[in-house]
C-alpha cells in the first residue's frame, strides 16, 4: 500500500489533469498484445502496422507485460495545457532525460526480465531517451486520431466531476468516490510501503484520470511533479451516467448525448468532439429514430436536442 499524508494546505495543491502520453502508451500496449478495450474497442490495423518502425517496436519492449512498472521517464507528467501542447511537453521532457537515469529506471523496471536486443543497443549508444521520443510521437500523430478525441471527451468529464465534487465535499470525498484503491482516512494505515508528506515540499499533486492505460492505480511521487493516475472505468460513477451510457449505446453516441444538454447543430457537436461531419450526423439520425432526440429547424439551421426519453435515459442509467 502507498500512503500519501496530505496537509492542510492540500487541497490548494491538488490539480486534476489528463495525460495524452500515459494513453499513448495504453493504446500502443493493446496494439501490442492485439487485445481490445471493452469500451473503445481494439487499434486498427494500419495503428498496428506502427509497430514494425524501430523507435515504435522499442518503446513497446520497454512496456511492461502483465504487472510489471514502466520506466518513469515514459510517463512524464503533464503540464496545464491543451492536449496537443501537453502532449509536445510529455515528449519533450521524455527526449530530455539524462541517458543514465533512463539506463537506471530500464534495469530497474526490468527485474529479472532480459533486455531486448534493441533496448540493449540503445543503452549502449546512449540514444533510448531520444529514441523513445521518437517512438511515442510517430505513435501519438499516427496512431491515436481513432480513439483520442472521444477518450478524452470521457476524460474532460471525469475531471469536470471530480472538480464538482471537490468544491462540495473537499477532496476526501473526491479520493473516497473515484476509485477504490484510493480512499481518505483520518489515520494513515498500517501498511505502507511507500509515504510522501505534502507539507515536505510536494508543490502539486497531480490526479489524472486515464481512459486507455490501465486497468491499475499508477503512482509517481517522486521528484517535483509527483501524480496519482486511476482508469475511470475502473469504478462504476453513480454521479456520472456517461460510463453506463457508454457502455450501453457505445462510446461516440454516448458523448454525442452529453453534449446535447441544449440544442445544437450537427456542425457545432462536429467541432466540439472533433468528430467528422458525416460521423455526427449518422449517429445522430439513428438515435433520433430511435426517441432520443428531437429535431427543430431555425432558418437554415438544423437544430437537435434531448428527447424526453433521450433525458430519461442520460439521467437515470449509471
Amino acid at each position: 500500500m502507498i500512503t500519501v499524508d496530505l496537509s492542510v494546505h492540500t487541497p490548494a495543491t491538488i490539480r486534476w489533469a489528463l495525460s495524452p502520453v500515459l494513453e499513448t502508451l495504453g493504446w500502443l500496449r493493446l496494439a501490442r498484445d492485439g487485445a481490445s478495450d471493452p469500451t473503445y474497442g481494439a487499434p486498427a490495423r494500419a495503428t498496428k502496422q506502427l509497430l514494425s518502425r524501430p523507435d515504435v517496436a522499442l518503446v513497446c519492449e520497454l512496456l511492461p507485460s502483465g504487472g510489471g512498472p514502466t520506466p518513469d521517464f515514459l510517463a512524464p507528467a503533464p503540464p496545464a495545457a491543451t492536449s496537443t501542447r501537453a502532449a509536445e511537453s510529455q515528449l519533450a521532457e521524455i527526449d530530455n532525460t539524462d541517458h543514465a537515469q533512463a539506463a537506471v529506471e530500464v534495469w530497474a523496471a526490468s527485474g529479472d526480465r532480459p533486455l531486448s536486443k534493441n533496448i540493449t543497443a540503445a543503452l549502449r549508444d546512449g540514444t533510448l531517451p531520444a529514441r523513445a521520443a521518437r517512438g511515442l510521437a510517430t505513435f501519438w500523430e499516427e496512431g491515436m486520431a481513432e480513439v483520442f478525441g472521444l477518450a478524452e471527451t470521457a476524460l474532460r468529464a471525469e475531471i469536470s466531476r471530480c472538480e464538482q465534487l471537490a468544491d462540495s465535499g473537499g477532496i476526501g470525498a473526491v479520493l473516497n468516490a473515484i476509485q477504490e484503491q484510493l480512499s481518505w482516512g483520518d489515520e494513515p494505515a498500517n501498511a505502507c510501503e511507500h509515504r510522501t508528506d505534502t507539507e515536505s515540499g510536494m508543490p502539486e499533486l497531480l490526479v489524472i484520470p486515464t481512459a486507455l492505460y490501465g486497468p491499475r492505480l499508477t503512482m509517481r511521487l517522486q521528484g517535483t511533479r509527483p501524480y496519482v493516475a486511476y482508469p475511470i472505468d475502473a469504478t462504476p460513477a453513480p454521479t456520472d451516467p456517461i460510463t453506463g451510457l457508454r457502455r450501453l449505446i457505445g462510446p461516440t453516441r454516448a458523448a454525442i448525448l452529453r453534449h446535447l444538454s441544449s440544442a445544437r447543430t450537427t456542425t457545432e457537436l462536429s467541432e466540439e468532439l472533433r468528430l467528422a461531419a458525416a460521423t455526427v450526423s449518422y449517429h445522430v439520425k439513428v438515435m433520433q429514430r430511435a426517441g432520443l432526440l428531437e429535431r427543430s429547424r431555425q432558418r437554415h439551421n438544423v437544430f437537435y436536442e434531448l428527447s424526453p426519453t433521450g433525458r430519461q435515459l442520460l439521467a437515470g442509467i449509471s
